[in-house]
C-alpha cells in the first residue's frame, strides 16, 4: 500500500544529523530531456527514411514527444515513491532495532542489579 504523505522537512532530518542524497528536480528534468530526445530523433529519423511528407514526420513526432512526457513523468512518480517507501522501511528498522537494545539492555541492567543485591546480601550475612 502506497501511503501519498510527505517526507520529513530537511530541516528535521538534518537537525538529526542523517545525511540522505538529494536529488534535485533539475537533475530528473535534464535525465529526461536527453532521453526523451534520444528516443524522439530516432523516431523522426526513421520517419524522414521512411517518406518524405513533413506533415506525417511532424505528427509523429509531436506524438512520440507527447508518449516519452508522460513514460518520464510516471517513471520520475515511481522512481521517487520505491525511493520514499525504502527510506521508510529503513527507518522503521532502525527504529525497532533501537527499541530492541534499550529494551535488552534494560533488562541486563535490572538483571546486573539483582545480582548485585543477592551478592551483596551474601558477603553481609558471613
Amino acid at each position: 500500500m502506497i501511503y501519498m504523505t510527505s517526507p520529513p522537512p530537511r530541516d528535521q532530518v538534518e537537525a538529526e544529523g542523517h545525511q540522505h542524497s538529494t536529488d534535485s528536480a533539475f537533475a530528473d528534468f535534464v535525465l529526461g530531456c536527453q532521453d526523451g530526445l534520444v528516443n524522439v530523433l530516432g523516431i523522426i529519423l526513421g520517419m524522414a527514411a521512411a517518406t518524405r511528407d513533413v506533415r506525417l514526420i511532424l505528427v509523429a513526432s509531436i506524438a512520440a514527444l507527447g508518449a516519452e512526457s508522460i513514460s518520464m513523468g510516471a517513471v520520475g512518480y515511481t522512481s521517487t515513491m520505491a525511493r520514499r517507501r525504502l527510506y521508510l522501511s529503513v527507518a522503521d528498522r532502525e527504529s525497532k532495532e533501537l527499541k530492541e537494545r534499550v529494551a535488552f539492555f534494560r533488562s541486563q541492567s535490572s538483571i546486573s542489579m539483582v545480582l548485585r543485591m543477592q551478592l551483596t546480601s551474601r558477603c553481609c550475612d558471613r
